[in-house]
């Protein structure tokens, strides 16, 4: 019985948490956020929204729209300015790329919310989600 609770023990205390899996982070505008994993720190501004042509959720519209913004990220104290289109585009055009991959971290703009018209609008209240995989 000592011997299956010292595997276990050995087990679980072997099992570390690394970024195969991707994580989400949100990031408001005009503001940063880290991010941390074994591949270093990532410090992620939304910088600003560029566009937001979607089509508002209270409306009919034969576009679907897109929505873009601009992000520095900081790692190594090497800035990268990359514009990104929150995905999925509904549209089936790319304006922008919906990704990109600095220094071995791969960043997706997954949403941008809040989505117009089920909101009144604020520039201030606008956030990223980003996904982020090492």
């Amino acid at each position: 019985m000592i011997y299956i609770i010292a595997s276990l023990m050995i087990l679980f205390a072997s099992c570390k948490k690394d970024n195969i899996n991707p994580e989400s982070i949100t990031v408001p505008v005009g503001k940063c956020t880290e991010y941390k994993s074994s591949g270093g720190l990532l410090k992620v501004c939304l910088d600003s929204v560029i566009t937001d042509s979607r089509c508002p959720a209270n409306a009919k519209c034969i576009w679907a729209g897109y929505g873009a913004a601009r992000f520095i990220i900081t790692k190594n104290d090497k800035q990268h300015i990359i514009t990104l289109m929150a995905s999925p585009n509904l549209s089936g055009s790319k304006i922008y790329p919906t990704e990109a991959t600095i220094d071995g971290f791969k960043i997706e703009f997954t949403e941008l919310s809040p989505y117009p018209g089920l909101a009144p609008y604020n520039y201030a209240d606008y956030k990223s989600l980003l996904k982020i995989t090492k």
